[in-house]
């Protein structure tokens, strides 16, 4: 029987290794794909949760472009992402609606969390992700990107820097120019 030396055994265990890595993006890119085709489609008229307990129908918040941000408060990305979040909200006031909706099961701490981070954007919750698991939603944080028409137009996963200029044209070329 002929054995393997050490390297072609390290070749061989590299070579499985890198089929994996292969494998998984490649899975990775059909099922991002997959959800993105689910995209441009009216979002569906959900009722909203806000951390005082009021409540309001996703359609009411139409009528302008919307961000919906999904965080939980003890994802790092989502933390290093809000004070962008934050200055996007407040550079596009009237032109665009910012809302971040967390998945943490304690609102003590959606309340600490904007506290702490000066967020003046309605905090609504979604404590048992149901809202989340509807519109496909598996990472934090993931923000959906909704014309003023309620059309679901992009989702974009992992953190950003929202309020730069090449997101802000991003967004303004999903809907259409509306801001030129």
């Amino acid at each position: 029987m002929k054995t393997l030396s050490s390297a072609a055994k390290a070749r061989r265990v590299m070579g499985a290794f890198m089929l994996g890595v292969v494998t998984v993006v490649a899975l990775s890119y059909w099922h991002s794909r997959e959800k993105l085709e689910a995209s441009r489609r009216p979002l569906p008229n959900v009722e909203l949760v806000r951390i005082d307990d009021t409540r309001e129908e996703l359609a009411e918040l139409y009528g302008k472009p919307l961000l919906i941000n999904f965080w939980a408060s003890w994802c790092e990305p989502c933390r290093e992402e809000m004070p962008a979040l934050q200055r996007l909200k407040n550079r596009m006031e009237g032109r665009l609606r910012v809302i971040a909706i967390s998945v943490d099961q304690d609102v003590n701490l959606i309340d600490e969390f904007n506290r702490r981070y000066e967020l003046d954007f309605a905090p609504y919750w979604d404590p048992d992700s149901r809202l989340a698991e509807q519109l496909g939603i598996e990472l934090y944080p993931t923000t959906l990107l909704v014309s003023a028409e309620g059309i679901w137009l992009d989702r974009v996963v992992g953190e950003r820097h929202w309020d730069s200029e090449e997101m802000i044209d991003y967004i303004n070329e999903l809907n259409g120019g509306v801001w030129q």
